[in-house]
């Protein structure tokens, strides 16, 4: 019978950390059912219960190990890309721990504490399952240029929704410099939301040539601090 644990949250770390991380899994699991997968670079944990899946994430940010869940875009050999991210669910989200609700509710701002988790349900439903890229020397122009913009659009909802669930830690901890950073992230991804509307728009009326819109939104997909990337030139927009 297969099990229905279908928030993955994979960790690139060495083994070393295995046994932390394994006991936070269990405690935050709390009797729900999850397991880990061991593969060449990241360890990939399986929870059933959402709360458990966010707390885990939030724990491994804490120990300031990368954190690739799932949304993330992966390579293949082949060269083909996929984009994995959670599906849309029904079940209450859990965007804040217990700790920070109460913090919420200790400084009356139960209506904030609504909007963001509000907001933060909005960004799951915006989610999909999986883009296929598939080969992409296969691909047309166009075609590639589109899933292109699928996947810059799935990155940055997950950038968002990550530094929206980061935000409760940077309050609990009464961190105000780590405040200050997410909320310059949320303006960065706005920032490349926008820039990239401008170029559409920019290109339906005839400024600029097809050619360009293509680079620029490939550069923004391979914009990564990875030598595999190096040859990318994204924009900075801040």
């Amino acid at each position: 019978m297969p099990r229905d644990c279908k928030y993955v949250a994979q960790v690139r770390a060495d083994l070393s950390e295995f046994a932390a991380l394994y006991k936070a899994a269990t405690e935050y699991a709390n009797g729900s059912d999850r397991f880990v997968e061991i593969q060449p670079g990241y360890m990939a944990f399986h929870f059933e219960a959402y709360s458990a899946h966010s707390k885990f994430r939030l724990y491994v940010a804490g120990r300031n190990l990368q954190l690739s869940a799932s949304g993330d875009q992966h390579m293949t050999d082949l060269g083909q890309t996929t984009v994995e991210t959670k599906k849309a669910t029904t079940e209450p989200t859990a965007c804040f721990s217990d700790d920070i609700r109460k913090l919420f509710k200790a400084w009356k701002q139960d209506k904030l504490l609504e909007e963001l988790e509000t907001h933060h349900a909005e960004l799951l439903k915006r989610r999909v399952d999986v883009i296929q890229y598939g080969d992409p020397d296969k691909l047309s122009a166009k075609k590639r240029t589109i899933l292109n913009s699928q996947v810059l659009r799935q990155a940055l909802l997950h950038r968002a929704e990550c530094l929206l669930i980061g935000s409760g830690t940077m309050l609990l901890a009464k961190n105000v410099y780590g405040l200050a950073l997410v909320a310059r992230g949320h303006l960065e991804a706005t920032a490349v939301l926008a820039y990239f509307c401008n170029r559409i728009n920019a290109l339906s009326k005839g400024h600029i040539q097809y050619e360009t819109v293509e680079l620029d939104i490939a550069n923004a997909i391979m914009g990564s601090q990875h030598e595999l990337f190096d040859k990318a030139d994204p924009q900075r927009m801040l």
